[in-house]
């Protein structure tokens, strides 16, 4: 009997231990970062509403892995080197088939304008420095799925180039500096 109840003990200690995070079967290939923008149709003109985080995920394993749409997603601060929680949303699950690599997209809200409370004059930062801004400190992303305790580490992230002052064209429509 005592037995019995040793083992029982065991299983149940080995069950109810937490359970590490799994950081080797997806690996983090790239990020790219693309800035996003809404049109002001009363004033027509575009003005830059955050960003478009794109990350190439590789899966290692032996069976497929899907990104779920709630992933919890950080960022780790170079000045302090902790993981500061980021508001990305991605807009569905993504999934990685098994030795192959897929893109996951994330959208992140983010002000690139400035108000002078005096005169209520608003003016827009180029897109170089509303990157630096927002992503300047970060040395890497790190997503944590809770339903499968898989840890996405995910390397620093680099600027595509888009800017936050539309050129105008000979039609009058600014280009589009996003990703589809």
């Amino acid at each position: 009997m005592a037995a019995i109840l040793a083992v029982v003990g065991i299983f149940h200690w080995y069950s109810s231990r937490p359970q590490s995070w799994d950081a080797s079967t997806i690996r983090g290939i790239s990020t790219t970062v693309s800035q996003t923008f809404d049109l002001d149709e009363q004033r027509k003109e575009f003005t830059a509403s955050g960003f478009m985080l794109d990350f190439v995920l590789e899966n290692t394993s032996g069976r497929d892995y899907t990104v779920p749409e709630n992933l919890r997603l950080f960022e780790r601060s170079s000045k302090t080197g902790a993981l500061e929680e980021l508001k990305a949303k991605l807009d569905h699950s993504f999934v990685v088939p098994t030795k192959e690599k897929t893109e996951v997209h994330a959208s992140v809200e983010y002000g690139c304008s400035t108000e002078d409370l005096a005169t209520g004059k608003t003016t827009e930062r180029d897109g170089g420095t509303c990157f630096k801004d927002a992503f300047g400190s970060v040395t890497e992303f790190v997503g944590f799925d809770d339903n499968t305790h898989t840890r996405l580490n995910l390397p620093k992230p680099v600027d595509t180039g888009g800017t936050s002052q539309p050129v105008n064209a000979d039609n009058g429509i600014a280009p589009d500096h996003g990703k589809e």
